[in-house]
């Protein structure tokens, strides 16, 4: 089940609840399509994951955060590079779509600068895309030098194109969970242990 935008709202809106302010500790990719931040605020550790998968995109926390690889993955060591040592400064969603907006204040030769991460959670290639403070593309976890919209490494990162408009269902958020699931009142991890 791929989480729908307003889903995707209330996620963003959980991680930024529990982890907002959190120093980067480590950062992993246990697989092709993930990364794992594990982030460390007031005494808690927690393991952010995010799947670019193109059957179930999606960004939650885990308990587990599965094993890495001996040798990181060159997306995995570009963010180790460039978010740490780095703090989790803020998690928006772009309005009306599926990116999550991990912000980032990270320690640069002294100097503190913001890394953005987006995670595009849609489409036939979901992706993760570390940009600079200047909206320029550090690394993605797929580049892609084709189409209307490349990303790669010194490209100016270009949001996807605006959301298609869709029609009114009754389909109601979360109706993939179950009929017994409400996202109501759920708080500290709650949402993602669900």
């Amino acid at each position: 089940m791929t989480l729908s935008a307003s889903e995707l709202l209330l996620v963003a809106e959980e991680i930024r609840e529990l982890s907002a302010g959190a120093r980067v500790q480590k950062i992993g990719q246990p697989d092709d399509d993930r990364i794992v931040v594990r982030l460390f605020r007031e005494g808690d550790e927690l393991a952010l994951l995010l799947v670019a998968d193109q059957t179930y995109p999606r960004a939650h926390f885990v308990a587990e955060p599965g094993p890495n690889p001996r040798t990181p993955p060159p997306f995995c060591e570009s963010l180790r590079a460039r978010l740490m040592p780095g703090k989790l400064f803020d998690v928006t969603v772009r309005k009306g779509d599926r990116v999550l907006i991990l912000a980032f204040d990270v320690l640069v030769e002294g100097l503190v600068v913001r890394r953005t991460l987006y995670a595009e959670l849609f489409g036939r290639r979901p992706n993760l895309v570390l940009v600079d403070e200047h909206g320029k593309i550090l690394s993605a976890l797929f580049e892609t030098h084709d189409g209307g919209r490349p990303i790669a490494p010194d490209l100016v990162y270009e949001p996807p194109g605006a959301a298609p408009q869709k029609s009114l269902t009754t389909q109601t958020p979360w109706s993939g969970f179950g009929p017994d699931f409400r996202p109501d009142g759920l708080r500290g991890g709650a949402l993602s242990r669900a």
